[in-house]
């Protein structure tokens, strides 16, 4: 059980480590703020409460990633028409 749950917050902070690189974040700092053990070396909290934090953490992450990657494709539409318009603009003119 408690080799299980070692997995899991090991996996967990493999995927944080990752959303934090791709958005910028302090990963250490991020995984302090779930629990103190998580930011060291030594043996880590494999606790209901931190495996659940921690999986709150990534969903927290995985929203703002998604929220960014909307922003960007909307202002590249933005963009795209906008460009189009002046393409049509300067092509009657």
């Amino acid at each position: 059980m408690q080799i299980g749950r070692l997995k899991t917050v090991q996996e967990h902070l493999c995927t944080l480590n990752s959303l934090c690189l791709v958005l910028g974040f302090d990963f250490k700092q991020t995984v302090l703020g779930i629990h103190l053990s998580l930011g060291d070396e030594g043996p880590k909290s494999v606790s209901n409460d931190t495996i659940q934090q921690l999986a709150a953490a990534i969903q927290q992450l995985r929203e703002i990633k998604l929220q960014r990657m909307q922003k960007v494709n909307n202002d590249l539409k933005i963009n795209s028409a906008t460009l189009f318009f002046e393409f049509c603009v300067l092509s009657l003119g």
